[in-house]
Parts: C-alpha cells; structure tokens; sequence
C-alpha cells in the first residue's frame, strides 16, 4: 500500500516582538497565551464549518 504524502503549509514567520505581545496578552503566561491561540483556532474552525453547506460536504465525499 502507498504511503500517502504529506502535504507541506509553508507559514510565514511571526516576529518575536509579535510572540512577546500575545504572552503579555495573556497575562505574561506562555501556557495561557498558547491556550488563548488554541481557542481562537477553535472558534475560527468552528465558524468555518457552519458556513460550509451540508450539500457541499456530501458532494465532495
């Protein structure tokens, strides 16, 4: 069986004075500024996926 290939997201690179703002927004606690950055990825997904018609999803299967 073939392995599937992974596909490569090229991101741009985030400036540490850009890092050091999101931690002092979260109080200057790393582990609460990645926890801030998780929810709001949750959130944007989460409202992409409700704007996805379900008749879009059944015809890409």
């Amino acid at each position: 069986m073939a392995k599937a290939e992974k596909s490569t997201v090229h991101l741009p690179d985030v400036p540490d004075d850009v890092v050091e703002a999101a931690i002092a927004e979260a109080g200057g606690d790393p582990r609460e500024a990645v926890r801030g950055l998780i929810r709001g990825q949750h959130e944007i997904e989460e409202r992409l996926s409700r704007q996805i018609s379900a008749g879009y999803v059944r015809r890409k299967r």
